[in-house]
């Protein structure tokens, strides 16, 4: 069961992984301060080996998306 939830968690969605938007959902639900979660997502993505530059961009992409969304 382990091997197929990784293999979920590994498929893209959006052209962005899976375990990504578990984590931003995830952080979405413990925080309401959006600059809080963005901080927090941010923080999250450098630990799974995302280059720094890379994290800030896509942490910045999610007000966008969210926008999109409402």
């Amino acid at each position: 069961m382990d091997s197929y939830t990784s293999s979920l968690q590994e498929q893209r969605i959006a052209g962005i992984p899976a375990d990504h938007w578990i984590l931003f959902f995830k952080r979405h639900a413990e925080a309401k301060d959006p600059a809080e979660i963005l901080v927090h997502l941010e923080r999250d993505l450098r630990k799974m080996g995302l280059h720094k530059d890379v994290a800030a961009d896509f942490a910045e992409m999610i007000p966008r998306i969210v926008k999109w969304f409402r």
